[in-house]
């Protein structure tokens, strides 16, 4: 259709050419037959009826054609005017074409992107909870233990015994097994060491500062915690640990380490179970 248009305009283009100039031509002609019917000569006076004539010509024929031709030259210049406009209005509508494909394909990348973040998202939270459960599993696995069981069994039974002076007779221990231990023979001081109240005492306790370590810090939830160990379970921090703990302290570190009170995070820890333990 391109082809056929400028093939066109160009026709036309030439035809209103011939037509100017062949108007040109037929001037010239007649301009040289009016100077030979009329020779040009200062002191005679120029037919008037032979100019009319040529004048009459002039305007008549060769003033048509060369209307004419200005037609043509005129359509031709609209044709070419549309048609730039025409292909303007093309080129804008493949340019807005490109521009929805742009943004279809920026918002299938945005999209794709979004599901890649949810899907990591939600890895990361698998992932995170897979840990904590790893983590609350190895801390019920290690509370499991014989030797924790065994620990925690030995220092109610020593709280029992001892009720009214359990600070004052662990202290007392505490020396009495150091020089037991010490005066042993080396290859069954370790298995005798790891039989003292005292040494049961650390392993508990530092286990229960562990677990409180972890709930502070977020490692492990606290409704994942305490649907395992309820208030009964950690009576043990307040009635026991918290005590001996501060027998030690009072006696051999005062003017190093603090006295542990309401607001050490072991007795954070008890707190908790009161309020956010579980009960079936």
């Amino acid at each position: 259709m391109n082809n056929l248009d400028d093939h066109y305009s160009k026709g036309l283009i030439k035809i209103a050419l011939f037509i100017t100039l062949t108007g040109v031509v037929l001037f010239a002609l007649s301009f040289i037959l009016f100077s030979y019917k009329q020779p040009f000569n200062i002191d005679k006076s120029v037919d008037s009826e032979l100019l009319s004539h040529l004048g009459a010509f002039s305007s008549g024929i060769i003033g048509a054609m060369w209307s004419l031709a200005g037609i043509l030259f005129f359509y031709v210049a609209l044709r070419t005017q549309s048609r730039q406009l025409e292909l303007q209005r093309e080129e804008i509508s493949l340019q807005r074409d490109e521009l929805e494909l742009t943004r279809k394909e920026v918002k299938r990348s945005a999209d794709a992107q979004e599901k890649s973040e949810k899907a990591l998202s939600e890895q990361s939270k698998i992932l995170k909870k897979t840990l904590v459960y790893q983590a609350f599993d190895a801390l019920t696995s290690e509370y499991r233990t014989p030797e924790m069981l065994q620990a925690v069994r030995n220092l109610w039974d020593f709280a029992r015994d001892n009720e009214n002076d359990m600070k004052k007779v662990y202290l007392q221990r505490l020396e009495e097994d150091k020089i037991r231990v010490r005066e042993a023979p080396p290859e069954i001081r370790v298995q005798m060491e790891s039989q003292t109240i005292h040494s049961q005492r650390r392993i508990v306790s530092q286990f229960y500062s562990r677990i409180a370590t972890f709930i502070e810090e977020r490692i492990i939830p606290e409704d994942i915690f305490y649907s395992s160990w309820g208030e009964t379970d950690l009576e043990i921090i307040p009635k026991i640990l918290i005590p001996l703990e501060n027998a030690i302290i009072d006696t051999i570190t005062k003017d190093r380490v603090k006295p542990l009170d309401e607001n050490s995070k072991l007795m954070r820890l008890y707190e908790g179970s009161k309020t956010k333990s579980i009960i079936f």
